[in-house]
């Protein structure tokens, strides 16, 4: 028995031990991205827009310039929305239905949830009409639910429809519900309170979006046809033409007697005056994958990027753009000054992010770069951008809202990173191998004064006191002496355990972000003899580093976020993970309570909380649980050897 005890507790212990590390004390604040686009539905002058994190309003009463409103932050899935009076109903697809109070578009409020009930587990779709909101889901039921009170929504009735319901469109007493791989369903819901299942119709291939306009379903499946079925009589819908385009088919919205019809091509106008002889009236080349909606005179298309583009389709066959807006910013580097965060958002120049209210940052102004924005850094009433081949460009931002060129310095070659001390900008370039090191104290007349020569490609630039500290790829780092900034000389070196990305120093310690490896601290007490203390390895390694108090933050490609205890520099210790795997994570900057993320969508903002501290690693666990173990087996051993006793006296 005793051996058996033992072979139990040692197996368990193997399942036990590990080396994964969990945390649950980094909270997701709010941020920029907004991607997925789910659906598109326009009221008035404006556009809302449902993305995989929540909604966002444009108005677009001028076409030629739509202007970004509002984004409302949406936990869970939003996947489908529509609009009656001053209320948006959106489908999220883990709770029911949220209804949004939208009377002010410039902020939206959730006011209420109505849970789904009894069969329709995860709800897929909504269409609104009247006093009723209709929702279809993954299992065998239609969902009316009364809104005649926005703020208390009630149970209606409900209908039997197949599983994997995708699309409903609503027409008159019926509506018309996709569902996968069993076609197009129709259900009588002139009694909303009593809806009536009345017929389906299987369709070819898996079904993905479906209008309803007149006497005609059309029908838009995996393939590149667009299926025709006549619905005069709604109890008897029968398949009467299938329509060949080019690309797979998508999304597809009607306006008077046309089609339109996103593809993985882009945009096809079909021309439906005759249902039965369909043919091709316009198309334009677009990304793949567009949401679209169709009003009046014009097609308003989002995509898998947050934003919203709107064609002039007045001439059929010759649609043509008017105006876009997006919102998606690829954020190399970030760095924050009071209420606004600065992004280096590559093609997109310097973005300013108002962060007033962490948990809805808005984009208040953009300046173009002339090249790729790589690095940033405020000083005063400046934001000085390393903007790749276009050298330094120095953006005065006295008003945020309204930024301009102060100055700038061509450099040749790409320069990446920038950082301000003294009147000093200290600018990497990674192509040339350079630190150039430009006079600032004119904005207006930046003038380079130093150069030096770096033996690997210059990723990341600190300067503390008369030291100037270069993150070098593959040359790990160096440290120079810029006490004349006209002459900087080297004072010493360390090879570091793989790529050096990033670098800050804190007192006596560099913060050195490794790319192949994740993160190492070096001792630089002594400038002439730098020396490695301690490392900690991440997943994916170290792409940015930042350090505020006894906290390293760091970034890691398809990883996120670490945060690693360096209260000991010689035992650092994993603190808190954000997993942002889906992503490439940037830069990172800290700033009171919050953590400011910087990847190739957006602006992240995060807020960690050591006091809630962490749950111990698989490995820990598989300790705790051994010694458990011995003492239950110890416990054991006693009680057998007491009954062998007791036995033996027997």
């Amino acid at each position: 028995m005793r051996k058996a005890i033992m072979v139990f507790l040692a197996t368990m212990t193997l399942f036990t031990v590990g080396d994964v590390a969990v945390s649950q004390n980094i909270d997701y604040i709010g941020s920029t991205l907004w991607s997925q686009a789910k659906d598109i539905k326009i009221e008035g002058d404006y556009v809302y827009c449902v993305f995989r994190t929540g909604l966002i309003i444009y108005d677009v009463s001028n076409p030629d310039a739509p202007s970004f409103v509002s984004q409302l932050y949406i936990t869970g899935t939003p996947i489908a929305i529509d609009i009656s009076g001053n209320y948006a109903y959106i489908a999220e697809s883990s709770r029911g239905m949220l209804v949004i109070d939208i009377t002010d578009t410039r902020n939206p409020q959730l006011v209420a949830i109505h849970y789904s009930s009894g069969y329709t587990t995860k709800v897929r779709n909504i269409a609104v009409r009247d006093d009723f909101a209709y929702l279809c889901g993954g299992a065998p039921s239609l969902q009316i639910v009364d809104i005649s009170d926005p703020l208390n929504p009630e149970p209606a009735g409900e209908c039997f429809a197949f599983a994997g319901q995708m699309e409903i469109f609503l027409l008159d007493d019926y509506a018309y519900i996709l569902s996968l791989g069993s076609g197009l369903q129709t259900i009588d819901i002139s009694d909303p309170y009593n809806p009536s299942y009345l017929t389906y119709i299987r369709l070819n291939g898996n079904p993905r979006d479906v209008v309803v306009s007149g006497d005609y379903a059309y029908v838009t499946n995996e393939t590149s046809r667009i299926q025709v079925v006549d619905v005069s009589s709604p109890a008897y819908p029968n398949l009467v033409r299938q329509f060949e385009i080019s690309g797979n088919a998508y999304r597809i919205s009607t306006l008077l007697n046309y089609l339109y019809v996103t593809n993985t091509t882009g945009l096809q106008i079909l021309d439906i005056t005759d249902p039965l002889n369909i043919s091709l009236a316009g198309n334009c080349n677009l990304e793949a994958g567009y949401i679209i909606c169709a009003m009046d005179n014009f097609v308003y298309l989002t995509g898998g990027i947050a934003g919203v583009d709107i064609f002039d389709v007045s001439d059929p066959s010759n649609p043509l753009l008017r105006g876009g807006h997006d919102l998606s910013h690829s954020i190399v580097d970030v760095f924050v000054n009071g209420n606004y965060a600065y992004g280096a958002a590559y093609r997109s120049g310097l973005q300013i992010i108002d962060i007033s209210e962490p948990a809805n940052p808005a984009v208040v102004a953009n300046y173009d770069t002339p090249g790729f924005a790589r690095g940033v850094f405020v000083e005063g009433n400046f934001a000085y951008v390393a903007d790749g081949d276009s050298g330094l460009q120095i953006i005065d931002i006295s008003d945020p809202t309204n930024p301009a060129l102060a100055g700038n310095l061509s450099i040749e070659g790409q320069v990446g990173r920038v950082y301000v001390s003294n009147d000093y900008a200290y600018v990497t370039n990674s192509y040339w191998y350079d630190l150039h090191i430009v006079d600032v104290s004119d904005p207006a007349n930046p003038i380079q004064v130093g150069n030096y020569d770096t033996p690997d490609a210059a990723r990341g630039v600190v300067v503390s006191q008369n030291y100037a500290y270069l993150a070098l790829d593959e040359a790990g780092i160096q440290i120079l002496d810029i006490s004349d900034p006209t002459s900087p000389e080297f004072v010493g070196g360390c090879e570091t355990s793989g790529d050096a990305r990033d670098i800050v120093v804190n007192d006596d310690f560099a913060f050195v972000a490794i790319s192949s490896y994740g993160i190492q601290i070096i001792d630089i007490s002594d400038p002439s003899n730098p020396s490695i203390t301690s490392s900690y390895q991440i997943t994916n390694g170290g792409r940015g580093v930042y350090v505020s108090g006894d906290y390293a933050y760091t970034t890691a490609v398809f990883g996120g976020l670490y945060v690693v205890d360096i209260s000991n520099p010689a035992i650092p210790s994993l603190a808190g993970v954000y997993n942002a795997s889906s992503f490439v994570s940037n830069g990172v900057f800290v700033s009171g309570a919050y953590t400011y993320l910087a990847n190739d969508r957006s602006l992240v903002i995060l807020q960690f909380d050591p006091q809630i501290g962490n749950i111990p690693t698989l490995s820990e666990w598989g300790m705790i649980l051994l010694a458990l173990m011995l003492v239950l087996c110890s416990t054991v051993t006693v009680i057998i050897r007491r009954r062998s006793t007791v036995s033996a006296e027997a």
